[in-house]
């Protein structure tokens, strides 16, 4: 199977739309509730929203855990955990 440059594209693609919704619920699971009440939000709800909307909404999913990773877990990762 010889892949050109479109395929190589359309796949690291693909696997983006899974791997970074994949690794924002796993992020968000394990961090406690403590940290995430700290700056303000929900770990429940950042959970809920990520799982269903990456698997019912696809890419509204990998935008939701891309803010997740950019804009919610430098904030967690400054909050020691209890």
């Amino acid at each position: 199977m010889n892949l050109g440059p479109t395929e190589l594209i359309i796949i690291a693609v693909w696997l983006l739309a899974w791997v970074v919704p994949i690794w924002a619920v796993v992020d968000a699971a394990r961090r406690g509730d403590d940290q995430f009440g700290v700056v303000g939000q929900s770990r429940g709800t950042w959970l809920v929203l990520m799982i269903l909307t990456a698997v019912f909404c696809g890419w509204i999913g990998t935008f939701f855990a891309l803010y997740y990773l950019i804009a919610v877990r430098p904030k967690l990762s400054a909050v020691p955990p209890v």
